[in-house]
């Protein structure tokens, strides 16, 4: 039986000693889990019978707005230790430098991959604090360093200039620093002390826990925050696809939620939270009506090719330089593109030099050295065509009035021609006067028509995979039917109703059968199947049509999900998303 060589091991001691000890080897908090955490994780087990979200979609999105960084510098683990050992087995370093005492896991995980451990001993006369002379200690093979933020087991402070020298020195020896930060959000400085503000090295890896603070040891869940993205894809895929369980995944976003209360509290001594504020199911306004959106790109979307032809055959600079359909472009020539002017104007500056190409594929971020050629005209050009805003139409599914946020369409804006999802920039949504249907049939979609109107009802904020979420800034009162939001577990196979609307700007109630709850897997969207069985709708429409994408389904007087997809081979038939899900997103993308 393998010997642990840290606490909290209280079977262990239970077993050999028959009765519990007080661990203070651990460091958990005392208060034990917080009550909000608990009734969280109880809520849960309703999507236990599923595989939980493996890229931690809706957690990574919280802690991004909770540690103001890009969701895409997250990564989520079961506990700080998984990550410790995905980091190990993605890097692969040869020689590692440890502090002497400090937290025994490094050197447990570092050992697992064959890597020669140093250590660099603290001494006793100069009260175990880290020096110049544990920088001066990185040399040229040196592949990692490791940082307990404050150290354990000393519980000495590393000040923040001194742990920038040590990611300087990283830098220059190419080692990777790992500062780890799972017990500094105790100490009421800690924005003063962490190395957040130095993570624009792509050397620099933080690592933070839930585990301490919030007395869920048991659960197991931490993160990690790094701008390398190279980085966090290897030690993604250094372990098992499903590391976080759902359980744990929604631990943190209540705890997320908890730690945005204390600080409201902090900064409002004066107001008081009930605890009967939070309890019972959240009501929103239930909308189906119908509302324009007009988005403008966070860059310019590359949809299709121009290509010339001379002597020496078909020419390109775009796909020389390695660009493809459905990239960003963000900048040219060090310039912001947003447009298709903004990219022209960009390839004038170089009179026909190669200029800089900064683009976005797949989440990362890239560079290219585009050459343009000049037309007849003597316009510098780089074979391309690019998008840069985006309208259509969907249904609002609701408003929340007492948040102020909007959740509508239950997936992503996609670009026509690329498939690629839409990067927001701005945005907003108008009403809309529907003018008529065309009918889906086996094969064919449908769609709404209608009218945008010039009246803005909100501002958008996130176009995300789940949905269309952003602030409603038009009036509040009279915009739906106020009814609570259905756990996941609630729902439930059989009849059910679809609000939408296919004349003007009412919505009307329709029949449905939902045939399937769960089992989407990592596709949210498809979480619900269902089939349309009202008479009146099939005549008018065929089924689901372009534009009825978001429609409230209503089931036992409780708004449990939207419509997503149609199956086109089948329109009576399609998907929905757990209308829970549409209201946690709405409220990360409007922190």
């Amino acid at each position: 039986m393998m010997q642990l060589v840290h606490g909290g091991d209280w079977a262990g001691y239970r077993a050999q000693y028959g009765q519990d000890a007080l661990d203070l080897s651990a460091n958990v908090s005392p208060l034990g889990l917080p009550e909000g955490v608990a009734k969280a994780i109880t809520a849960a087990l309703a999507t236990a019978d599923r595989y939980p979200d493996p890229l931690c979609r809706a957690l990574r999105a919280k802690l991004a707005v909770h540690e103001k960084v890009p969701a895409e510098h997250i990564l989520c683990g079961n506990g700080a230790a998984d990550l410790i050992f995905r980091l190990v087995w993605a890097a692969k370093p040869r020689t590692a430098l440890l502090p002497a005492p400090t937290f025994a896991e490094y050197a447990a995980a570092l050992e697992t991959a064959g890597c020669a451990v140093r250590r660099h001993f603290l001494r006793e006369d100069e009260d175990f604090a880290l020096t110049e002379a544990f920088v001066s200690a990185v040399d040229e093979d040196t592949d990692m360093v490791f940082l307990c933020q404050p150290n354990n087991p000393t519980g000495q402070l590393t000040a923040l200039p001194l742990v920038e020298a040590l990611l300087h020195r990283c830098e220059q020896c190419g080692a990777i620093l790992v500062v780890d930060e799972c017990f500094l959000d105790f100490l009421p400085e800690s924005e003063v002390l962490t190395a957040k503000k130095l993570l624009a090295s792509p050397q620099l890896i933080i690592l933070k826990a839930f585990t301490k603070l919030y007395g869920m040891a048991g659960v197991r869940l931490g993160y990690c925050l790094c701008s390398n993205t190279a980085l966090l894809d290897k030690m993604q895929t250094a372990g098992q696809p499903w590391a976080v369980s759902s359980l744990a995944q929604a631990a943190g976003l209540a705890a997320l939620l908890l730690a945005i209360v204390l600080l409201f509290c902090q900064a409002h001594p004066a107001v008081q939270i009930e605890p009967a504020a939070a309890a019972g199911p959240r009501s929103v306004a239930v909308c189906g009506t119908p509302f324009g959106v007009k988005m403008f790109s966070d860059g310019a979307l590359v949809v299709a090719f121009a290509d010339r032809y001379s002597a020496s055959g078909r020419e390109n600079p775009a796909k020389e330089a390695g660009l493809r359909l459905g990239d960003l472009i963000i900048s040219a020539a060090g310039r912001p593109v947003h447009s298709n002017d903004d990219l022209s104007a960009a390839l004038q500056t170089g009179q026909g030099s190669a200029v800089t190409i900064l683009y976005r594929r797949g989440g990362h971020e890239y560079t290219a050295q585009l050459t343009p050629w000049a037309d007849a005209s003597g316009v510098y050009k780089a074979g391309l065509w690019v998008r840069d805003s985006s309208a259509g139409i969907g249904t609002l599914t609701f408003v929340d009035p007492v948040a102020g946020t909007f959740a509508g369409l239950g997936h992503p804006i996609s670009d026509v021609d690329t498939g690629a999802d839409f990067t927001l920039l701005s945005g907003e949504i108008v009403p809309v006067t529907v003018t008529g249907v065309r009918s889906a049939s086996p094969g064919t979609a449908g769609e709404l028509r209608g009218d945008f109107l010039s009246d803005i009802l909100g501002i958008v904020t996130g176009n995300d995979a789940t949905g269309l979420y952003g602030r409603w800034t038009a009036p509040a009162q009279n915009v739906g039917t106020m009814l609570p939001i259905a756990a996941p577990g609630e729902v439930h196979t059989g009849d059910a109703e679809l609000w939408t609307t296919l004349s003007g700007r009412t919505a009307q109630h329709y029949t449905v059968r939902i045939e399937r709850v769960g089992s989407g897997g990592q596709d949210a969207n498809r979480d619900l199947t269902l089939r349309i069985t009202d008479p009146a709708l099939l005549s008018a429409t065929g089924g689901i049509v372009q534009g009825m994408s978001g429609s409230p389904l209503v089931q036992d007087g409780k708004l449990v999900g939207a419509v997503t997809h149609v199956l086109v081979g089948t329109p009576a038939k399609g998907y929905g998303i757990f209308a829970d899900t549409m209201l946690k997103m709405a409220e990360t993308y409007n922190q």
